[in-house]
């Protein structure tokens, strides 16, 4: 007996290319996510070695300020100036911090999405999967349903067969 085709087989094979799809898409947004994760580092990296050039300057200054015959006044503008400039940096560092921080959680957001996305295309392929089983197991009942019919008809045949033959011999 010919093998009967799946009539939504296309159907499944658009569902598990959805699924691969939206298994890669998370694949992806996590990724976007790990750059995400590794530039905020990078700015919190930054800004510390900022803080670390202000405790540096703010050393120097002091050891310049025990030395003898020192300017106060200039050495004082000096370091006040240049912590300006390191506040300024700083705060330009928090900044970025903030806003990558911000990139932080889309990044999150997005890959909950395609996390959401990939539950869906899956279990739609289960769906079909499971139609696929329901259609198959059918397919067996009806082609042993027709099986059996051909053995009884057989069977009827041998019989009256039999059966002829034993009324000729009489």
């Amino acid at each position: 007996m010919a093998k009967e085709k799946y009539r939504l087989e296309p159907v499944l094979h658009m569902r598990e290319k959805a699924r691969d799809e939206a298994q890669q898409a998370v694949t992806d947004r996590k990724k976007e996510l790990d750059f995400e994760l590794k530039k905020l580092e990078k700015l919190k990296e930054m800004r510390k070695q900022v803080d670390v050039k202000k405790e540096l300057c703010t050393q120097k200054f002091y050891e310049i300020m025990l030395k003898p015959g020192i300017d106060i006044s200039t050495e004082s503008f000096r370091h006040d100036k240049f912590q300006e400039v390191l506040d300024k940096e700083a705060a330009a560092c928090d900044q970025a911090i903030l806003q990558q921080q911000q990139q932080i959680r889309q990044a999150e957001e997005r890959v909950e999405e395609a996390k959401q996305a990939m539950l869906k295309a899956t279990v739609d392929l289960q769906a079909m999967e499971k139609h696929k089983e329901g259609w198959q197991k059918q397919i067996k009942v009806e082609e042993l349903r027709k099986e059996q019919e051909v053995q009884e008809e057989l069977g009827e045949a041998m019989w009256l067969q039999n059966r002829r033959r034993a009324s000729s011999q009489e």
